[in-house]
């Protein structure tokens, strides 16, 4: 009820300084409530603190390789930050990175992509194991999204196919480990893609 609202509203906000819990705390009241503007407030006194130490504590992020969530700030994080099986795939990629595992990594960042379109796309009805390759293309052309960089994506599905984990490819296929360079050159193209529909994209 809204005393209940309130009660929490005012104890969260008068908090010095927030933990990982504390955090997750806020976000959950905030999707409880629709981010209603009323408690938006929330957002910005969580936004003023350094939002490299609060990603890193929420995704695990490799501190040598990457210092925040692509190119989005918090207010941003919001959209994506109550999907579990996301932050799941953000995770297990970063501490592949850090083992350096790269094709690992690689299967993962797919998984990002894949997972991310799947929420924007409203013809994709939540459902993963029908929302194939060939969706996900088509809803990132249709996003003003640069060709040349859904065209990568169109790449990294088929490198995930000739990768070392995930899928071992068809008989007679050349199966070849993921370099860091070649990660890498994946990566920022995901991340181009992903900033975009969070940031320009309705929110389901």
């Amino acid at each position: 009820n809204s005393a209940v609202n309130e009660t929490l509203f005012k104890y969260l906000y008068n908090l010095k300084y927030y933990s990982i819990s504390d955090i997750d705390l806020v976000f959950r009241f905030l999707s409880q409530n629709n981010f209603s503007e009323q408690y938006m407030e929330l957002l910005n006194k969580i936004d003023s603190f350094p939002f490299n130490q609060i990603s890193k504590k929420i995704l695990d992020f490799n501190e040598e390789d990457e210092e925040e969530y692509f190119e989005l700030t918090l207010k941003d994080m919001y959209k994506i930050i109550s999907q579990p099986l996301l932050i799941s795939q953000i995770k297990l990629r970063t501490s592949s990175e850090k083992r350096k595992n790269y094709s690992l990594a690689l299967s993962h960042l797919l998984n990002e992509i894949h997972y991310v379109s799947m929420i924007f796309d409203p013809n994709s009805k939540g459902n993963l194991k029908e929302y194939n390759s060939e969706k996900v293309i088509d809803f990132l052309s249709s996003c003003i999204i640069d060709s040349f960089v859904v065209n990568d994506i169109k790449k990294l599905f088929n490198r995930r196919n000739h990768n070392t984990v995930s899928h071992a490819g068809f008989p007679g296929d050349t199966v070849l480990p993921v370099s860091r360079d070649e990660y890498l050159k994946y990566r920022e193209c995901v991340g181009k893609c992903i900033t975009h529909l969070i940031k320009n994209m309705p929110f389901p």
